[in-house]
């Protein structure tokens, strides 16, 4: 068959790929030293913990992984962002197991707005990262600097590349003058850390680390198309308290959205008993807030563009300071559609910071 010639440098770069690892330094360089003694000596049991719950998500990341021809160790990216929690946060708004910014996750198309958040949908996010990486790849045809643009961005790269007459050997990058100012220090880390990080996994007990792997994840998806709070699908299908929570961290508010239809996450073989369930069940009103902890009520009017006096007025609250968890509020006005979809305020105070 014939192909165009930008079909046959796709095809080129994907062969490329499929063929290519992590540029691993032989001898391991000061820089990889360095973080798997840090690894073993900073944050052991951290580590561990992480080991053990990778391997919860790990056969589903290793298969798409390997369908998009990207190297086998690449999926403990997810290690060094995350340590394989699906919902955790940085202290500079990056959020779920592979790290999005908002904006970083809306050029990926995870869905952000009031009710769900997919950079915490860890099977979505996974293939946004898929995505992302291929596309950095395709750029610099360097996993070294594909994985460092992971972390603080291609155009930044771009520019240390420049500022050093374009060389393109990353350990020479951050050790050489103007290009390694303008690469931060936390990005120097970066690769080096996946690079340890992988060198261990792979061989827990050479490092210390023993091999006792959580149980893999196995979970069907319904579709539900109202609000229904998670705690009450939960009671009705008979499930353990938490069941869906854990499943379904995409949702912001652990309760599934109103007023459309969105995928719910299911233990396998409780799919059916689930849907039975519904018709049973009230449907929350698509103007109910229901209140995490830590939540103030200045903050809930906040999000809302109402005020506090008015939520108390409406829902009969005699005083601000005894809202209690799982507490239904009715919130001014329909939300809907309506939603604010750019707000990144957090009143759960669910979220973990890693």
């Amino acid at each position: 068959p014939l192909y165009s010639s930008a079909a046959s440098d796709v095809y080129k770069r994907q062969i490329l790929a499929i063929r290519s690892e992590l540029d691993y330094p032989d001898p391991l360089n000061d820089r990889v030293l360095a973080e798997i003694h840090r690894i073993q000596k900073s944050y052991p049991q951290g580590f561990q913990a992480g080991l053990d719950r990778s391997a919860r998500y790990l056969p589903h990341i290793r298969a798409e992984f390997e369908k998009a021809g990207l190297p086998n160790d690449l999926v403990w990216l997810a290690m060094v962002e995350s340590q394989f929690i699906p919902r955790i946060d940085s202290r500079v708004g990056a959020g779920g197991m592979w790290q999005f910014m908002p904006s970083t996750g809306s050029r990926f198309k995870l869905q952000r707005d009031h009710y769900i958040d997919e950079r915490y949908d860890w099977k979505k996010s996974t293939q946004a990262s898929i995505q992302y990486l291929s596309k950095l790849y395709e750029m610099f045809d360097s996993w070294p600097l594909a994985v460092s643009s992971y972390n603080v961005g291609e155009g930044a790269i771009e520019r240390a590349i420049a500022s050093n007459g374009g060389q393109r050997d990353l350990w020479q990058l951050m050790d050489t003058g103007a290009a390694s100012k303008r690469i931060p220090r936390e990005t120097k880390r970066f690769y080096p850390k996946l690079l340890a990080s992988a060198l261990i996994a792979n061989n827990p007990e050479k490092y210390g680390f023993t091999s006792t792997p959580d149980p893999a994840e196995a979970t069907e998806t319904i579709q539900v198309s109202s609000a229904y709070m998670l705690e009450d699908l939960e009671k009705a299908a008979g499930l353990s308290a938490g069941t869906l929570g854990k499943l379904n961290t995409q949702f912001r508010y652990n309760y599934t959205p109103p007023n459309r239809t969105t995928n719910l996450y299911v233990p396998v073989g409780t799919g059916s008993r689930i849907q039975s369930a519904l018709p049973k069940l009230k449907p929350l009103r698509p103007d109910t807030h229901v209140v995490r902890r830590g939540a103030t009520l200045s903050g809930i009017a906040t999000m809302y563009q109402t005020s506090a006096r008015e939520l108390m007025r409406l829902n009969n609250i005699k005083s601000a300071n005894r809202l209690q968890v799982s507490q239904r509020l009715v919130i001014p006005g329909r939300l809907g559609s309506g939603a604010n979809t750019s707000t990144s305020t957090t009143v759960s105070g669910s979220r973990q910071v890693y």
